[in-house]
């Protein structure tokens, strides 16, 4: 699951470390994304880059992935693993 940093650095630096590891992900794993991430990516580019809006948006359409709830039981298990998972 990338986080919102991950995926406006790859906006924002196609070549960074960030983007390069973002497309293998998306290409070769099935991405899971929180309602909330994309709300707040869209919401980040609006406030400090507003002229790449569309260039976020387009990224966000392109990336295949899966949308989850924040308050889904699937989203808090992926967002804290050690809480649900005993090793």
């Amino acid at each position: 699951m990338p986080d919102t940093n991950v995926i406006i650095s790859a906006l924002l630096w196609p070549d960074s470390k960030p983007a390069r590891a973002l497309a293998p992900a998306a290409l070769y794993h099935e991405l899971f994304l929180c309602d909330h991430i994309v709300q707040e990516v869209r919401e980040v580019v609006r406030r400090k880059w507003p002229h790449l809006l569309k260039d976020a948006d387009a990224l966000l359409d392109e990336l295949a992935y899966d949308l989850l709830a924040v308050n889904s039981p699937f989203a808090a298990l992926l967002l804290n693993p050690h809480h649900y998972l005993r090793y």
